[in-house]
């Protein structure tokens, strides 16, 4: 088997009383790029910090492709784990010159300086700012900015490029784009990166591998696919928005929610209440006479290249729905519901399978 570029076996670390991560096993491979996703106070910045080195651990161990760096008894500084940073507030230093800033990793390492100036070129280059090497960053907009700290954190060829929320400053349209500049770049450098971020479209878009930390525990790392289309829990469900989640019951005519049926029956043949995922891919307009479920509307938001619709069954119980067209819809409308695209868990937590009745019937 290969050496994983990260290996991260047993973590815990508590500040004080709180537990900040409780049991951390991760592993990523060479060239892989991994999210952390989770809601603010997760443990997801200060799991960064403790591959970064700028936290110590409790117990547990951190390996980077191979070398043991952090454990209770040992402790590898930053500058000795050859690791690449950026942060979520670019952290330049205002009194040096582009370059400067750039330079400082290499300036770190000993580098000679004719060696450090080609380095320095070629990060810039890369990042689309060969021609500001001698700019102060006080001049530059932030996506100007966020690139000199993408370029200072690529100059020293890293092991592993970390990044802590590296578009949360940005505008949208700048975010967008410069995500689609930092996948291009990693790819081309064939890096390994781990970056820290709250939102899920960032990580789906930047991640081969997205690791979602919930109270300090990794809950599930799946690629982005696999993790928006089979949740593993409810709570991540509604973290990432997957879908509509819907509490009801089942029993052997069907799932029962809001005084309306659909068709899916439980593993087992369960009988009683669960929460079910009713995903926005599952879900097609249609009219009544064909619907599985009948919804309310009680909203509608042009959004552009499609309106966003919010659908009620009752009155807690809500759907939102994007659909490609603007016609004139009635008070209630029809759903078709796709079964096999359902996901189910037990008040427990626990994931329950679940099939079309008509499909159970054939069998």
């Amino acid at each position: 088997m290969p050496i994983p570029a990260l290996a991260i076996e047993g973590l815990h670390k508590s500040f004080g009383d709180k537990k900040a991560l409780d049991g951390i096993d991760l592993h990523l491979s060479s060239g892989k790029v991994l999210a952390l996703l989770g809601p603010s106070g997760c443990g997801k910045t200060t799991l960064l910090r403790c591959i970064a080195g700028l936290t110590g651990i409790d117990s547990g161990h951190i390996s980077l492709n191979g070398q043991l760096v952090a454990q209770p008894q040992r402790h590898l500084s930053p500058n000795d784990r050859k690791l690449g940073m950026v942060f979520q507030d670019y952290a330049l230093w205002p009194h040096m010159s582009v370059a400067q800033n750039v330079a400082f990793p290499l300036e770190m390492q000993g580098v000679n300086p004719k060696a450090r100036k080609e380095q320095v070129a070629w990060a810039l280059s890369l990042v689309g700012l060969g021609d500001y090497a001698d700019r102060q960053p006080g001049s530059l907009s932030g996506g100007q900015q966020q690139r000199v700290a993408l370029a200072r954190a690529i100059v020293a060829k890293p092991k592993l490029l970390l990044m802590d929320e590296p578009l949360s400053n940005l505008d949208k349209g700048l975010r967008d784009n410069l995500a689609l500049e930092i996948r291009a770049l990693i790819e081309e450098l064939a890096l390994t990166a781990v970056f820290v971020t709250h939102d899920q479209h960032e990580a789906f878009a930047l991640a081969d591998e997205v690791a979602v930390l919930q109270e300090g525990r990794l809950q599930q790392v799946a690629s982005p696919e696999a993790l928006y289309q089979a949740p593993a829990t409810p709570s991540i469900a509604a973290f990432i928005d997957a879908g509509a989640l819907l509490d009801g019951h089942f029993d052997v005519d069907g799932f029962h929610v809001a005084g309306q049926t659909l068709r899916v029956m439980a593993h087992r043949d369960y009988t009683g209440p669960a929460c079910l995922l009713l995903p926005r891919r599952a879900l097609t307009l249609t009219s009544p006479t064909q619907a599985d479920v009948i919804a309310k509307v009680k909203g509608r938001l042009f959004q552009g290249d499609h309106t966003a619709l919010t659908l009620s069954l009752n009155q807690h119980t809500h759907i939102k729905l994007r659909v490609h067209d603007t016609l004139v819809l009635p008070e209630s409308v029809g759903l078709a519901v796709d079964v096999a695209s359902l996901r189910a868990w037990l008040p427990t937590g626990e994931a329950l399978p679940c099939t079309p009745l008509y499909a159970a019937e054939l069998c």
